[in-house]
């Protein structure tokens, strides 16, 4: 029984953390919710322990969210991750997290301010003027030097402007979208 001016004191547990948990979804051989056993878990982890990537799966179009901190879309180079687990992409992965994995997508999403907005089927080797023009051309009130493409990793590429020499134009890759 406690008596009137009794402590009771209840230590936390060293170490002890509630169970982190992420979603993976899409093409991998186990989709579904995985919790994390380490601290340190990494991405390549996660995709090894579900199975790995099936033959559909279009790595370089993951849609990797963090929900921590607010920080919403990251941008991730799966192929190099799965290539070298080293790389600096390889994040290690916090409770919370959403990775989908989709199908390759072979289109180039052009939108905003073109003559006609619409999707293009992705050719190798083309820069975004190829996508822009196949879009109708830019609109009498775009601003060429601002536009931009969000490859479908999530990473964003804008116009390099250098003295002297052609502006380096990003070249999109399958399942990316323009904005002008």
């Amino acid at each position: 029984m406690l008596e009137p001016f009794d402590n009771v004191l209840i230590f936390e547990q060293p170490g002890w953390e509630l169970q982190r948990v992420v979603a993976l979804t899409g093409q991998v051989q186990f989709p579904g919710r995985y919790a994390l056993t380490t601290r340190n878990e990494r991405l390549s982890d996660l995709i090894a322990q579900a199975g790995g990537l099936t033959p559909e799966a279009y790595a370089a179009g993951i849609e990797f969210f963090r929900h921590k901190d607010k920080e919403g879309r990251i941008g991730i180079d799966l192929p190099l991750v799965l290539q070298d687990s080293a790389y600096h992409d390889n994040l290690i992965l916090a409770g919370g997290d959403s990775i989908h994995i989709p199908e390759y997508n072979p289109v180039v999403r052009v939108s905003g301010a073109v003559n006609a907005p619409l999707a293009v089927t992705w050719a190798k080797g083309k820069n975004m003027d190829f996508y822009v023009a196949s879009a109708g051309g830019y609109s009498r009130d775009a601003d060429k030097g601002r536009a931009y493409v969000t490859q479908p990793s999530g990473k964003v590429e804008s116009v390099h402007r250098r003295f002297l020499l052609p502006d380096g134009k990003p070249e999109p890759a399958a399942g990316a979208t323009i904005f002008v």
